[in-house]
C-alpha cells in the first residue's frame, strides 16, 4: 500500500517538476508549450496509479473473494503500464508534428 502511494507522488513529480525549468529554457515559446503538453500526458498515468491504488486497498481490506477484488486492480495497473509505454515510444513523433506546425497553410492564397 504505501509503494503504491510513492509511486503515485514520484509520478506526480516526475510529471510537474520539470515545467517551470522548460518554461525558462532558451527555446520558441511554441516549442517550450509542446513540450510541456507532452510532459502533462502524464497525469493520466498518475491517475491511473492512484485508482490501482485505491483497488489494492479495497483488494486487502474491503472484500474476502480476493480474486474478484483484485480483478480492477490488474485492469488499472495494466493500463498505467501501457499509457507510460504508449507515451514514451510516441513522444518524438508527436513533439516534432506539435512544433513543425505549418502556419502558411492557414493563409488563403489566389
Amino acid at each position: 500500500m504505501a509503494a503504491g502511494v510513492m509511486s503515485c507522488v514520484a509520478d506526480l513529480l516526475c510529471t510537474l517538476l520539470p515545467i517551470p525549468i522548460i518554461m525558462r529554457l532558451h527555446m520558441p515559446l511554441r516549442d517550450r508549450i509542446g513540450v510541456v503538453v507532452l510532459l502533462s500526458a502524464g497525469i493520466i498515468v498518475t491517475i491511473a496509479g492512484v485508482l490501482r491504488t485505491v483497488f489494492i486497498w479495497q483488494s486487502l481490506i474491503s472484500t474476502y473473494d480476493e480474486s474478484w477484488g483484485t480483478y480492477p486492480l490488474w485492469i488499472c495497473a495494466a493500463v498505467e503500464i501501457d499509457l507510460a509505454v504508449v507515451g514514451q515510444n510516441n513522444l518524438p513523433s508527436t513533439f516534432n508534428k506539435l512544433t513543425s506546425f505549418d502556419r502558411s497553410a492557414l493563409v488563403y492564397q489566389r
